[in-house]
């Protein structure tokens, strides 16, 4: 498995905070979408270094293996 890091800043006012929501936009969520369209069929596994509540803007708030 390979071993990314990666660094993102983001503007929290549309999410509903960090971590993957049943009923909400979250941060995780969008990203995880898209990351694992990107590196299909590989299993991803994202582990933040913080959370933030809805509307909360963030930098250097993530790091993943995939």
């Amino acid at each position: 498995m390979s071993q990314f890091k990666l660094y993102i800043e983001y503007e929290g006012t549309r999410f509903r905070g960090w971590q993957i929501q049943k009923n909400a936009r979250s941060v995780q969520g969008e990203l995880s979408s898209v990351i694992k369209k990107v590196f299909y069929p590989a299993e991803i596994d994202f582990q933040g270094s913080g959370r933030t509540d809805a509307g909360v803007h963030a930098l250097r708030n993530l790091s993943a293996d995939i």
